[in-house]
């Protein structure tokens, strides 16, 4: 069901500004010394001229940890654009792409209102603009739905099938305040169901059973890290703790083994009193399309959020449950990005929910985002300007991303990302963009690539475990909370539950970006930049003989290798 192509060629936003490594390394020197649920792999046309971004991106070989010196990594990695196949600034995969494009709408982007088929949009708006705007579109379709603590806001549009799409995209082109209209896409969970000191043995009930901490050695890791001299010495109350949201299903606020280390807020009610502690947001609320309110109930519906978070920061020692890869200085932030339709079974997110998510948690104070969730490309190239614009205003305001490459199925096994014939949005942008890291699924036991796990040696950067061995989906998963509540996706009550796939990888990897922030902000006072932060976590990554073949330079996540890095560059 094509449409007319409607098109507004614009140029993309300027370079942004980031941390300078220069000026990094030189205070160096007065330091002593940082779900998928299945989902058919269809084949996919892309432009070929995709591997060479707007802003000069080269294919040349990236610096070899191997043969750096960890100063010297970091800064070839973050001071050379081209020298890793990422850009430090805007990588726009066109010199400019379309504010309006509405030629890929198909019956997948359907939903049915009041029994009346629609087309499902995203539209993006400069907020500012819309609040100093007396008339237009935006003015008459959002001008009440806006949050207005956010600058740029994306909204969920219904266009009947039957109404004029020449007339909605003359609109939206003539309004200033638009900058990007697109079919709307709905998202899937990768996800499947099933120093002389040394840190003390856990006392977590079932920490024998989370086998991805020895794979990543977080017993060695936290020796160094925590260490009281060298590290951060938890003991202390004093020191910087990192904020980690967690874009998913939501959380269970209540959950005992996390309640602990969530962020929370309050909020001044009209009556001048206070309502909260809140964890979160509904971020489907942000735009006001289903209610008049901003909900800050995260409230998880389906289990995998809540899984996400326990393996990001679960406490540890408190004598129950599981240990997350940072269970100190940080705080979980949980943004729901959808609500399950009970009549429909949907449990799909909208794009715009997660696009808003980000956005909100970054004006909250997050400094590194998990979104262990994605797509197949409606474009004919794997490239769309929502998730451009999104990583450019998150990096900018010095935010890391993590994302899941994606899982195959039995019927649609794992396949490799090319960026040709195959990709995963958002994931295949972790190449493009320095501080957005793309993570591929390794099994615990052996540190090889999991059979479901999508793979490239180019597009996937870093790895770690979804599954403990690699008996297909009938592998034990890994051990981490769910919500004690009764969910669809978990089959227990009892707070904790198995679970694969690469969603279980990502949110590793983001504890670990949190380790570098709260470690770098600890022993010099700033935040590390986002490209300083997956400079470090690749350099001290494992190289992987057996996942040389699978994934850049065959690199496992190692928290033992990191906390030394760490100690050696701060």
């Amino acid at each position: 069901m094509k449409q007319k192509q409607y098109k507004d060629i614009i140029a993309p936003t300027q370079g942004l500004n980031h941390f300078k490594v220069k000026e990094l390394l030189n205070s160096m020197k007065s330091i002593s010394f940082f779900i998928f649920f299945s989902f058919a792999s269809i084949p996919v046309l892309f432009f070929t001229s995709c591997d060479k971004g707007a802003s000069g991106e080269q294919s040349a070989p990236a610096p070899s940890s191997s043969q750096l010196s960890a100063p010297d990594f970091i800064n070839q990695f973050c001071s050379n654009p081209g020298v890793s196949g990422k850009t430090q600034s805007k990588v726009s995969r066109f010199k400019a792409y379309s504010k309006i494009d509405l030629s890929n709408l198909t019956d997948t982007h359907v939903d049915t209102i009041n029994g009346v088929p629609h087309y499902s949009l995203n539209i993006t708006v400069n907020n500012t603009c819309l609040l100093n705007s007396q008339a237009g579109f935006t003015y008459d379709n959002f001008r009440n739905r806006i949050t207005t603590s956010m600058r740029i806001q994306s909204f969920l549009y219904h266009h009947p099938i039957r109404g004029d799409l020449d007339a909605l995209a003359n609109q939206l082109l003539q309004d200033d305040c638009v900058l990007r209209a697109s079919p709307n896409q709905k998202m899937e969970f990768q996800s499947h169901t099933e120093s002389n000191f040394t840190w003390p043995a856990f006392n977590d009930d079932y920490v024998k059973q989370q086998k991805h901490l020895e794979s990543i050695d977080v017993t060695g890791g936290f020796s160094h890290i925590y260490n009281p001299t060298l590290g951060m010495n938890v003991l202390l109350n004093n020191g910087s703790e990192v904020i980690i949201a967690v874009v998913d299903t939501g959380i269970d606020t209540s959950h005992p083994d996390l309640l602990d280390n969530y962020w929370s807020f309050t909020v001044t009610n009209s009556n001048k009193t206070i309502d909260g502690p809140f964890y979160g947001v509904d971020a489907v609320s942000l735009d006001r399309l289903v209610q008049s309110y901003t909900d800050y109930n995260p409230y998880d519906e389906d289990g995998h959020g809540t899984h996400v978070a326990g393996l990001i920061g679960a406490t540890a020692n408190n004598d129950r449950g599981v240990v997350g890869v940072i269970p100190y200085r940080s705080k979980i932030m949980g943004i729901k990005v959808y609500r399950y339709n009970s009549s429909t079974g949907q449990n799909n997110p909208y794009k715009t929910a997660v696009l808003n998510g980000a956005r909100w948690a970054r004006d909250k104070g997050a400094k590194v985002i998990n979104i262990s969730m994605g797509t197949l490309p409606i474009y004919n190239t794997a490239f769309d300007p929502d998730w451009e614009i999104l990583f450019d205003e998150l990096l900018s305001d010095g935010v890391s991303v993590v994302l899941a490459t994606g899982n195959g199925t039995g019927s649609d096994p794992a396949t490799e990302i090319n960026n040709k014939t195959f990709a995963i949005l958002p994931a295949i942008y972790g190449y493009s963009y320095k501080g957005v890291i793309n993570v591929g699924a390794t099994q615990a036991e052996n540190k090889l690539r999991a059979s479901f796990s999508h793979y490239s040696t180019k597009y996937v950067e870093m790895s770690a475990p979804g599954t403990q061995n690699n008996n297909g989906h009938l592998a034990p998963g890994l051990m981490s909370t769910a919500p004690t509540y009764n969910v669809l996706r978990f089959g227990t009550t009892t707070g904790y539950a198995y679970a694969s796939g690469t969603s279980q990888s990502a949110p590793q990897v983001a504890g670990a970006v949190g380790q570098v922030y709260a470690f770098v902000k600890d022993k010099t006072g700033s935040w590390p930049s986002p490209c300083v932060a997956e400079a470090i976590i690749q350099y001290s990554a494992d190289k992987v003989d057996g996942l040389k073949k699978d994934f850049k330079d065959g690199n496992h996540l190692n928290l033992h290798r990191l906390g030394e890095v760490l100690q050696e560059l701060y």
